[in-house]
């Protein structure tokens, strides 16, 4: 943030955060925020964090305040009362629908729920109606998954997420169904509505296979029993050498993610998978032939893998 000439006094903290009361107060926004900044370089707190927030919403900055209020997420939604609400409002500002819709459920009065949920449903339409061609244009750019870098294409997946929701499932279903974008967009894209309990189902490619989703049945995380099974084993297999441990973990987490969201159809047995990762983190060939299909499963996650750092 630019820092204007105007502190003439010690940076003392609650100094600087009494001047920044008084331009607040004054409405000088920004001179109030260039206060709140240098206190906050000095000793973050959350009830600064608030006051920041609260200043670069008057400022209209909303990105740059969704960010700063995500510093402090969980005190955000911890509350379930105004400062949630305050939060969700933000959200909705923002143009982040979907992820306001993520949280409604973490407000504790159900007055504050349905308030959310109809600024939603009206920003939404809002949104929409006067945002067609650029919400049309997005939806068009889902096909650029295919050839984006890992970078451009988390970048088009932010953008996708700040769509209202009808458009967010028009793109999404072009996704799933394009067998050459990556199972990883896939899974970012899809997971993200997960909580929503949309009631609807979309075809998907998925490792050359088609399928269909139903939305309201979607795993909440990838982390699902099978994984926490396959984690207890790997963490076993590597009691005594932590180090490689932690970069088998690392790929278990990754494999499961691009399995998404039918990985228990794959691993169905979280032993034998754990397995068949700790011998290859270790470099030891195929102990047991009936094995086979996971070490090809593990092989072509592998390479998946390493598409997205090449």
């Amino acid at each position: 943030m630019a820092q204007a000439n105007i502190i003439n006094f010690p940076k003392n903290y609650q100094t600087l955060i009494a001047k920044g009361n008084d331009y607040f107060d004054a409405k000088a926004w920004t001179n109030a925020l260039d206060c709140y900044q240098q206190a906050y370089d000095l000793q973050v707190s959350l009830s600064l964090n608030i006051l920041m927030v609260t200043t670069l919403k008057r400022l209209g900055k909303y990105d740059q305040a969704v960010a700063l209020a995500e510093e402090y997420l969980d005190q955000y939604l911890k509350e379930g009362h105004l400062r949630t609400y305050f939060y969700l409002v933000l959200l909705v500002d923002n143009h982040e629908f979907i992820q306001a819709q993520r949280f409604v459920d973490y407000l504790v009065e159900t007055t504050h729920q349905q308030d959310i949920e109809k600024l939603i449903q009206l920003r939404s339409r809002r949104y929409t109606q006067q945002h067609g061609d650029f919400i049309a244009t997005q939806i068009k750019q889902s096909f650029a998954l295919v050839n984006d870098t890992a970078t451009q294409a988390m970048g088009q997946i932010q953008r996708l997420k700040q769509l209202p929701l009808a458009a967010y499932l028009e793109a999404l279903a072009i996704v799933l169904d394009n067998e050459f974008i990556h199972p990883l967009y896939k899974t970012e894209l899809l997971s993200f509505i997960a909580p929503l309990n949309i009631d609807q189902n979309l075809n998907m490619t998925w490792f050359k296979q088609k399928r269909q989703v139903t939305l309201n049945t979607l795993p909440k995380t990838y982390q699902t029993a099978t994984f926490l099974q396959a984690q207890t084993a790997l963490a076993a297999a590597f009691d005594q050498d932590p180090v490689i441990g932690e970069k088998a973990m690392e790929e278990l987490n990754l494999q499961f993610l691009l399995l998404y969201p039918f990985a228990d159809d794959i691993v169905s047995k979280s032993t034998n998978w754990a397995q068949v990762l700790h011998e290859s983190v270790l470099g030891l060939p195929m102990t047991d032939v009936r094995q086979k299909d996971i070490w090809d499963w593990q092989s072509r996650l592998r390479k998946l893998m390493d598409m997205l750092i090449n």
